[in-house]
């Protein structure tokens, strides 16, 4: 986390004109992003990602529902999609997306199950 806090700008503590070089910019740092930031500096090209939400370390993360929600939730986590239907959308607003809010819900594919799904061609 060092290297990366060495790294960041909070755009809140920007007071002057600020520009920055790249060859390319990523929107969000969520996974979809991360992965394209890694593709694109493998290839050599310099990358700089902007992140509407603030760097949180874990060790900073407000202890409470409340707040945490304040801290990494766009809108306390009352976005929603419309459509045929209103749809609750729950994002986060950090660094990293909204995997630092959604991350606890994702599960290594179990062997036996890669398995059978690779003997089912």
């Amino acid at each position: 986390m060092t290297a990366l806090r060495a790294q960041t700008r909070s755009g809140r503590a920007i007071t002057r004109a600020h520009r920055e070089r790249a060859d390319c910019v990523v929107v969000g740092s969520g996974p979809a992003g991360a992965a394209a930031a890694r593709e694109l500096t493998a290839r050599g090209l310099s990358v700089v990602i902007v992140e509407e939400g603030a760097l949180v370390a874990p060790r900073d993360a407000a202890a409470d529902g409340f707040s945490a929600m304040v801290q990494l939730y766009r809108d306390l986590g009352a976005t929603v999609a419309l459509g045929r239907s209103v749809l609750p959308l729950v994002t986060g607003r950090a660094v990293g997306g909204t995997s630092v809010v959604n991350g606890a819900i994702s599960w290594r594919l179990p062997r036996d199950v890669h398995a059978e799904w690779c003997d089912a061609d």
